[in-house]
């Protein structure tokens, strides 16, 4: 889902196995993306608020940018039939600060209460829609959805054309990660995350048995690197 907390907007992606009629359609399209005939524009004046401030932020001109595009394709939006790499593998547009926390699925509610009660209060610069993502539980010892099944929060900055990044975006990225980290967030491990909020052995039961492991397996720290190190040590 793709949250809009200016707007009190939520666009919700719905996937389902695709029946027969739509199967035909898909294979005589030449198994291409198939997009229906009906088009919502329910969304579109909240889209045009979110790209005016992309734009402003980012300082690019041209109306058809690449940071617009993951955007622009919720205008007039409609339902499609295809595999699962032409519905849901975009590709990441432009360079971009992509953070993105983990909380238990079963406290989603509540902290969404709780970000729309920060949002109203502190009246953050978003140039991005807030991203809900949701999945199982996980078997392994370091996963953010470590036995739980798991919502995602995720928050995106673009950079501008010249590099540099809006102050205002990583000031909202810092205060939103320090809310969900009060709230026993667990970190995306790819994405960025300012450390010094986690404590890591609370968060994870496993913590110092992976530890264990790890120096079992790896006594002279041969797959070390400058993160694992400041993580680990």
């Amino acid at each position: 889902a793709w949250w809009f907390p200016n707007e009190n907007q939520v666009h919700v992606w719905a996937a389902r196995e695709a029946n027969a009629e739509e199967l035909a359609l898909y294979q005589d399209n030449n198994e291409d993306l198939v997009k229906q005939e009906e088009t919502s524009d329910a969304m579109n004046e909240t889209i045009d608020q979110t790209l005016e401030h992309m734009r402003s932020d980012t300082k690019i001109l041209d109306e058809n940018g690449k940071p617009f595009r993951t955007v622009t394709r919720f205008k007039d939006f409609s339902d499609v039939t295809g595999d699962v790499y032409q519905v849901f593998c975009r590709g990441i547009a432009t360079p971009q600060i992509n953070v993105e926390i983990g909380i238990p699925l079963a406290r989603a509610g509540e902290v969404i209460r709780k970000i729309k009660a920060w949002h109203a209060d502190t009246q953050p610069h978003m140039h991005y829609p807030i991203i809900l993502r949701c999945t199982g539980p996980s078997s392994s010892w370091l996963s953010p959805a470590y036995q739980q099944d798991t919502c995602f929060f995720g928050f995106v900055v673009y950079y501008s054309e010249d590099g540099s990044l809006s102050e205002e975006g990583v000031n909202f990225l810092r205060a939103v990660e320090e809310v969900l980290a009060e709230e026993g967030g667990r970190p995306h491990w790819g994405k960025y995350f300012e450390a010094p909020l986690y404590d890591w052995a609370a968060l994870y039961p496993q913590w110092h048995e992976f530890a264990s492991v790890r120096e079992a397996l790896d006594p002279q720290h041969k797959f070390e690197n400058a993160f694992t190190a400041a993580l680990l040590d």
